[in-house]
């Protein structure tokens, strides 16, 4: 594992159009083999000292999986936290971020937390108690956003019964049942209906796309 430098991998960054510095800051370059050919990639660490791996043609995971937490300030635990599901799409964000977009990224100072795997919810749950303010960038689909339905029940402790409508969601919870539009951020509709501990957001992509990198 070294530096980022590597001419081709910072070529796919821009492909994605990912700022290289932005590239470098959070990334490193892994070589490794694999059936006795050498390989490249781009390296994002995990908290177990795993590394999500990335190039062109190969998406996978060297040593542990688990998630990535990115401190706003170390050793310190901010009030916000910004949720992704992969780490381009995190990329992505702070590419924005640097560029000055104030509509979609926070003006606050906020922790960043990437799940590296849908399977990751359990692991990102220990962490997401820290925080009254939860951030969703997930995927712009219904499974993206029905993921992040399913973080607030278990972040809350809430059983709840998702069904899945022509044109809507229909929910159970609490005793209450109430029906969910695609066109406006889950979360917030649940909000509505639920007393809810944690204030939790799901901001999504124009519908063009289907994830945040797409953008």
């Amino acid at each position: 594992v070294v530096p980022l430098r590597h001419h081709a991998l910072l070529s796919y960054l821009h492909s994605r159009v990912i700022d290289a510095d932005i590239g470098k800051i959070f990334c490193k370059e892994v070589h490794y083999e694999l059936r006795k050919r050498h390989y490249f990639g781009l390296a994002f660490c995990n908290l177990s000292g795993g590394y999500e791996v990335r190039n062109p043609y190969y998406k996978g995971c060297l040593k542990n999986k688990d998630v990535s937490l990115i401190s706003h300030t170390h050793g310190e635990t901010q009030g916000h936290v910004c949720v992704f599901e992969g780490f381009m799409d995190f990329l992505s964000y702070m590419t924005l971020r640097q560029a000055g977009d104030r509509e979609i990224c926070l003006e606050v100072p906020c922790d960043h937390l990437v799940m590296n795997s849908v399977n990751n919810l359990k692991k990102a749950l220990g962490h997401l108690q820290e925080y009254p303010f939860i951030h969703c960038y997930l995927d712009n689909d219904l499974a993206g956003r029905i993921y992040g339905l399913r973080m607030m029940a278990l972040l809350e402790g809430i059983p709840m019964k998702i069904n899945k409508k022509d044109n809507f969601l229909s929910v159970e919870a609490k005793g209450k049942t109430f029906e969910l539009t695609p066109e406006r951020p889950l979360t917030a509709q649940v909000s509505e209906h639920l007393s809810i501990r944690h204030k939790m957001g799901q901001w999504l992509p124009p519908k063009a796309f289907k994830d945040w990198n797409d953008c």
